[in-house]
């Protein structure tokens, strides 16, 4: 399988690594291809193979903005660390080593980042850095190999000073210091290629186009974890979280989680035999762009926006609240209302409250509770956590008022 790779930035900033293979000819290397782009996928821009080493093999990348990133890749026996501070154009090798190839980078903050290899010489490669990527050290750093430990790409998740990593023989790494200190847990998965962990709630596995994987789940923050079966997946490719949700792979297929693993539904369906190999995701402000990549070289852009949202610039002459669609629905839904023009008026209060309510009246949630200029304006509702039936969303302004029924299907 070909490994692509994809590091998101901002919403309009993306660096992507190739590494193209002939089609016919699997042991013919071509040069590598790195593309970018700065318009959200709009146009891209064919940066070219700058590193070092013409034949490189990268299998990481990871971008810190338009013009600053790094890059992991292999080349025969040697392993290196590349970085570039020009948007890709010119790359410099920070690190090379024989053997143990480096599988994982990634950072806390802008300073503190750690790179993690396989295994060489009996101990795991691990390097810090606390410049921002300027200088590595890997002093003092020793994880000892148990039988023939390997890692995986993409099998790392860090949040603030926790990471975990998982191998090729059932155990999965973490430590509460940024590295200094290593504990593992025995996962039960014989590999454990990509992990991601929101608080207690984690998840981890393996799989791969056409075959049965393995999943696990932590409910203890990786401390323990258990083979699990009841998800409608059956193997891992990839994971990630953001916030409160979690976005996965399984072969062609992007499943989602709002509600922190609790409930997945399937979001999005790509070409058939293309495995979506990685997703990177990213919030500004009240908006979600999401990018995947699969085996193939096929990529996907995901776009959420999240709380109220003028969708229009016309300005309607009444209030209205419109039937949410879809309805029925599973998980989401999308409620939309208008804003007349005299709400302007300064004797009005302009203060808009949007509720929902369960089957007895009960509050459930606010969706909206903020002044509004006139306008038409969206809203959507990811009911991830509610169970099937029926439910109602009343919208308040001033002395209107309007209630409509909704209901879930699951």
């Amino acid at each position: 399988m070909d490994r692509y790779n994809i590091s998101v930035t901002t919403k309009s900033q993306l660096i992507i690594g190739f590494n193209c293979f002939s089609e016919y000819w699997v042991d013919r290397r071509q040069p590598w291809l790195d593309i970018k782009t700065l318009n959200g996928g709009v146009n891209w821009i064919n940066v070219g193979n700058k590193y070092p080493i013409d034949s490189i093999h990268i299998g990481v990348c990871f971008a810190f903005n338009e013009n600053k990133a790094f890059a992991l890749g292999v080349f025969g026996s040697m392993t290196y660390l590349f970085r570039t501070d020009d948007g890709g154009n010119n790359w410099v090798t920070l690190i090379s080593q024989p053997g143990g190839y480096f599988d994982n980078l990634s950072f806390k903050d802008t300073l503190n980042g750690i790179l993690i290899g396989d295994p060489v010489g009996g101990r795991w490669s691990i390097w810090k850095t606390s410049d921002g990527g300027s200088i590595w050290d890997s002093a003092g750093l020793y994880l000892i190999e148990d039988g023939f430990d390997n890692s995986f790409f993409r099998d790392m998740d860090i949040n603030g000073d926790t990471i975990w990593f998982g191998t090729t023989n059932s155990r999965v790494y973490y430590s509460y210091d940024f590295g200094n200190k290593w504990m593992y847990s025995n996962a039960g998965c014989d590999n454990t290629e990509t992990i991601s962990v929101n608080g207690n709630i984690g998840f981890a596995g393996k799989g791969g186009v056409g075959f049965f994987g393995c999943i696990l789940k932590t409910t203890n923050g990786g401390i323990n974890w258990l083979q699990i079966n009841s998800l409608p997946f059956n193997s891992l490719l990839y994971i990630t979280h953001l916030n409160n949700g979690f976005w996965c792979t399984s072969a062609n297929e992007i499943y989602c989680s709002y509600d922190n693993g609790n409930n997945f539904f399937l979001q999005h369906t790509g070409p058939f035999s293309h495995g979506y190999w990685q997703i990177d995701l990213k919030k500004t402000n009240n908006e979600i762009f999401g990018w995947a990549v699969t085996s193939k070289g096929t990529i996907s852009k995901y776009h959420e926006f999240i709380g109220v949202k003028n969708i229009s610039s016309e300005i309607p002459d009444k209030f209205k609240l419109y039937q949410n669609y879809p309805n029925p629905f599973n998980p989401k839904t999308t409620i939309k209302f208008d804003i007349p023009s005299f709400v302007n008026n300064d004797n009005y209060d302009n203060r808009i409250l949007l509720k929902l309510f369960d089957i007895l009246g009960k509050e459930i949630a606010t969706l909206v509770n903020e002044k509004l200029r006139p306008g038409t304006y969206e809203v959507h509702w990811d009911a991830s956590q509610y169970s099937s039936g029926v439910y109602f969303y009343k919208i308040t302004a001033g002395d209107y008022t309007d209630v409509k029924k909704m209901i879930i299907i699951r």
